[in-house]
């Protein structure tokens, strides 16, 4: 009987060991994101990039491990809440390493530009020494079961909230900083297209209207998305139809009666007839042209105002 029971606590120690090595594989990729974050390293990026398909791996086979453990020894007590919460851990690990990769597709998107605004870079190096700080602290509460460590890890991710809010007040007060600052700040989220339309648009005076036009729902939608697939969905669910339902790409007297009454329904329509008449000096589909610097106007108030209110109640909801 001692001897099973050493063979067990043997199995024990080894998956303590092994969520040690994953935390460490994780905190590895935690550095190497943030450098190549802030620095716009490709090749960090690539490495981290490459190194989750890694912890994924290892996580599943660590998993099928404990599941196989708790079949064999039939654990009861604690030897079995010990085992759950492996489980829960190695689960959480794996989650860290898929906000690191997340962090270095950033950084490879935004290659060879930096992807954090200057005024930003010493909080965001905050950040990520907090990152390195907690994951290192974790790696040595598995391997001691130091409470007071335990404890300490829980004061530094109440650091890490509180980084992250004053990140977020910031972007929301620096206006044009909040491209793809909000994307690493909330792991990294999603307001990079919101960017890519300023960048994509910018460049003539009546591109300004374009852009408030587009940058305002896309940052109510990166606001709201739990995930990166997520808010691409939505962007693409949106977007398509209301491109392909004005006359972007052909004139509204061209258009069937019918999709002509659904495109004067739809604020790009008279974004569209703007930019034209604009740049040809010709009125489309007997639109005048403040008629669409009316609706343009009405459009991005109502936007801006639905986007104030969702952004800001988004950034005070408690972390």
């Amino acid at each position: 009987m001692a001897l099973i029971r050493s063979a067990f606590q043997d199995e024990l120690d080894g998956v303590s060991q092994s969520l040690v090595d994953l935390t460490n594989m994780v905190s590895e990729s935690i550095v190497k994101a943030s450098k190549s974050l802030l620095s716009a390293d490709l090749n960090l990026a690539e490495d981290v990039i490459a190194t989750d398909v890694r912890i994924d791996d290892y996580q599943h086979e660590l998993d099928a491990r404990i599941i196989d453990i708790i079949a064999r020894q039939q654990p009861v007590a604690s030897d079995l809440r010990a085992l759950i919460t492996a489980l829960r851990m190695s689960a959480d690990l794996e989650r860290m390493g898929d906000l690191a990769h997340h962090i270095a597709k950033v950084a490879r998107l935004r290659h060879p530009a930096n992807a954090i605004p200057a005024d930003l870079v010493l909080a965001f190096t905050e950040m990520g020494h907090v990152a390195e700080k907690l994951s290192t602290k974790v790696a040595t509460v598995i391997t001691t079961r130091d409470t007071d460590m335990a404890l300490q890890v829980e004061k530094d991710d109440d650091e890490m909230d509180e980084l992250h809010k004053k990140v977020i007040i910031g972007i929301t007060n620096g206006g044009g900083a909040i491209t793809s600052t909000l994307t690493a700040a909330s792991t990294f989220s999603m307001t990079d297209t919101a960017g890519n339309a300023q960048v994509t648009l910018t460049g003539s005076p009546k591109s300004t209207v374009v852009t408030v036009d587009t940058t305002a729902p896309t940052v109510t939608l990166a606001a709201t998305a739990k995930s990166q697939e997520t808010f691409w969905g939505m962007i693409n669910l949106l977007g398509m139809p209301l491109f392909m339902l004005s006359p972007a790409l052909f004139p509204l007297e061209l258009l069937p009666n019918w999709l002509a009454v659904v495109a004067k329904l739809n604020p790009v329509t008279y974004t569209v007839l703007l930019v034209r008449e604009l740049m040809t000096g010709v009125s489309e589909g007997g639109v005048p042209i403040l008629i669409s610097i009316g609706v343009i106007f009405a459009f991005v108030i109502a936007m801006v105002a639905i986007t104030s209110y969702v952004f800001t109640r988004e950034v005070n909801k408690p972390f």
